[in-house]
């Protein structure tokens, strides 16, 4: 099991405390009081997906790299979400300060909805790309990233299947080609060159093609089918917090590897080691969201970097 004793900086260096809580004062987002994360990402939801350009796209990556180092510049800051017809907002929930960027209202093109943690942060991101499709995933990573030192979070704000009227595909963010959302996946692995990006996916055992994948609460991979040692041992500490099957792509199943997951294979041609594909049954997610002790259990598996 990995200790989670501790809670450093992964990749800043000691004393930078005061300039991230010095970042608020650079941004100067209105702080929100009544509204929540939930609340937010439900007005966030949109119907239509708009393709980005190349400019949207390292517009976007530039601004969520700004938001993920302790040098801040509030003009780039107001000019980057301007670029992207954004907003960023303070919100202050559960004794804690987070950064939201989001898009504005009549401004929904599908881009996501993304969170930021000023203080105490961890090389971990947390990334829900079927946050309305795969039932709780989307609740969870609220949960988790409220409770958690994890560094950002990332959900999707439409359906995967809302059509893209140039390719005729679908919004799927897990599995298109460049969006937004892997701008974002690109700004976490140049900040956090060890960081772990653990992404949460939903899945139901009646539509499993073998027993196996039908009797596991969880399935894990790190997207190849030679994971690395240490994910053997996130599985073995993951199994004694759900008390139930979690299973490791391919080593115990043969399904939901995601190997065809677009952030996996950017990761991994920028040989970057950190990607984890976390696929739930319903039980385990239910679980997870009811239970806080479960969901403290759980996060102490997770390594705050590579090992």
């Amino acid at each position: 099991m990995f200790s989670r004793s501790t809670w450093p900086l992964r990749g800043f260096p000691t004393g930078s405390r005061s300039a991230l809580c010095a970042v608020w004062l650079l941004v100067g987002a209105p702080i929100l009081g009544a509204e929540t994360l939930e609340s937010l990402r439900a007005q966030s939801r949109g119907e239509t997906y708009e393709e980005p350009t190349l400019q949207d796209l390292r517009s976007a990556e530039l601004l969520f790299a700004k938001l993920l180092c302790p040098d801040q510049d509030r003009k780039q800051i107001d000019l980057l979400c301007d670029a992207l017809e954004w907003e960023t907002l303070e919100l202050q929930q559960g004794g804690t300060t987070f950064l939201i960027v989001k898009e504005r209202a009549g401004k929904k093109r599908g881009w996501g909805f993304y969170a930021f943690r000023i203080d105490r942060r961890t090389g971990v991101a947390l990334e829900a790309p079927h946050a309305l499709d795969d039932a709780r995933t989307g609740t969870l990573a609220d949960l988790l990233f409220r409770e958690t030192p994890c560094a950002a979070a990332a959900w999707s704000t439409v359906p995967r299947e809302t059509p893209i009227a140039r390719t005729g595909s679908t919004a799927d963010l897990a599995h298109i080609g460049d969006s937004v959302y892997h701008s974002f996946t690109r700004a976490f692995i140049s900040a956090f060159p060890r960081g772990i990006i653990i992404q949460l996916h939903g899945f139901e055992a009646a539509a499993r093609a073998t027993e196996a994948g039908a009797a596991s609460a969880a399935i894990l991979s790190d997207g190849t089918r030679s994971p690395r040692p240490w994910m053997s041992e996130l599985v073995t500490c993951l199994e004694a917090a759900l008390r139930a099957k979690v299973s490791l792509y391919p080593r115990d199943v043969s399904e939901l590897g995601g190997t065809t997951n677009t952030h996996g294979r950017l990761l991994r041609k920028a040989r970057h080691a950190g990607f984890v594909h976390i696929e739930l049954g319903a039980e385990a997610r239910r679980e997870l969201c009811g239970d806080a002790e479960i969901r403290t259990k759980s996060w102490r598996c997770i390594p705050e970097a590579q090992p």
